[in-house]
């Protein structure tokens, strides 16, 4: 037991905490993170015009420093992903990619922390699927209306010269119709509808989304805690630390 204790320790030591893979979801390739071997599950979802490495951090801490189970996909249309003008990435579309990401992998239940419209996503998964979502953990989220505000709007490309910088955004426009034509949005009417056990994290610096938006998650959401910290949108990255130890210590209060 001594000996096996020791391997185990030093395999930890010197292997690589997060791993690059790869997967085929009905004919849809992506590249995914993955770590750790304890349960409960991870699933991060990144937000829109980023990619997986926004929340490598915050993996790497849950994989290094707690040995708990991570996946971290590029989300489809965003990274390295096919982008296909003729494919729908509304958030319904992705959260069901989601569970067929889960479903190949043998997955029954997982925490899913989602970042800006990662935490949209992460939203509509648990209504979805509320079977394989122990806690729904949220950053940041995007996706309501406040004050008449609606979430998803077309960015102006009218100033745009430069034509790397347009196509950017010309596919990102369209991410964002998509999304506007679906069923979820914006998501304000379906928050009360969420059962599971809920953390929503806020930098008290964002400049992306108003921190008056949290008002309305945190009141329309019944089962909620909710912590401010002091960072941006990408509160995962100037606060992993921070967020893992919030994060583990509620799971484990509800255990």
């Amino acid at each position: 037991m001594t000996k096996l204790f020791f391997f185990l320790l030093i395999v930890n030591l010197y292997a690589k905490p997060l791993v690059l893979k790869n997967i085929n979801i009905k004919n849809y390739p992506i590249q995914y993170y993955h770590g750790g071997l304890k349960n409960p599950v991870f699933l991060l979802v990144h937000g829109l015009g980023v990619d997986k490495e926004s929340f490598y951090d915050l993996a790497k801490i849950l994989v290094k420093e707690y040995q708990y189970r991570i996946l971290l996909p590029d989300i489809p249309g965003q990274g390295d992903t096919p982008k296909l003008y003729e494919k729908n990435y509304s958030i319904e579309s992705i959260a069901d990619f989601l569970y067929d990401f889960l479903k190949i992998l043998k997955i029954k239940q997982i925490v899913i922390i989602g970042n800006s419209m990662g935490g949209h996503i992460a939203c509509v998964f648990s209504l979805k699927y509320p079977h394989l979502v122990s806690h729904l953990i949220l950053i940041n989220p995007a996706g309501i209306e406040n004050n008449k505000e609606k979430p998803y709007l077309p960015i102006s490309l009218e100033s745009i010269t430069d034509p790397k910088i347009k196509k950017t955004l010309e596919w990102n426009n369209k991410i964002r119709e998509d999304i506007r034509n679906g069923t979820y949005y914006p998501m304000n009417p379906f928050l009360k509808q969420i059962k599971q056990k809920t953390i929503l994290f806020w930098g008290k610096d964002d400049e992306v989304i108003s921190y008056l938006n949290s008002a309305i998650w945190a009141t329309e959401i019944q089962n909620l805690k909710f912590y401010v910290l002091k960072g941006g949108h990408l509160l995962q990255k100037d606060k992993p630390k921070e967020i893992a130890h919030i994060i583990l210590k509620e799971i484990k209060s509800n255990q």
